[in-house]
């Protein structure tokens, strides 16, 4: 694609495709979802929480990036424009998907922790792409 474009994980720190483990684990290891001390009436308030907290992430790990891919990489302005959205938005994706997949676990009866899996890392990675492409789409009207 274009060099230096695309962010990876390894460019990032922290990988916002990886966010959700983060979330699982607070939520699930932490004891609090086993312990009954999250009940499904929480659910609003810990989204609301966890898209904060995405939108934060993502937001500083785009303008980082957006500073290194037109002061380091020399990437065009609406290149960089289309990946700094991607990392907003899958940072969001992924807060999203690692706060509703361990209750959903739970409402299922299934242990919250098999959450934590390389399965969902595989399904936000997919989801990753596709937002990466239609993003591309709309900013760059193609």
């Amino acid at each position: 694609v274009f060099p230096g474009a695309f962010p990876h994980e390894h460019h990032l720190g922290l990988g916002v495709a990886h966010a959700e483990h983060h979330v699982v684990a607070r939520l699930a290891q932490g004891g609090s979802l086993s312990l009954g001390e999250i009940r499904y009436r929480d659910i609003p308030r810990i989204l609301l929480k966890e898209c904060g907290t995405a939108i934060l992430c993502g937001v500083t790990l785009a303008v980082v990036n957006f500073a290194k891919l037109m002061l380091i990489d020399r990437v065009g302005v609406m290149v960089s424009i289309v990946v700094c959205l991607t990392i907003l938005a899958v940072a969001l994706v992924a807060n999203l998907v690692g706060s509703l997949m361990p209750l959903l676990a739970k409402r299922l009866g299934l242990d919250p922790t098999v959450m934590a899996s390389p399965l969902i890392s595989t399904i936000l990675d997919a989801v990753s792409l596709i937002l990466f492409f239609n993003i591309a789409v709309a900013v760059l009207n193609m």
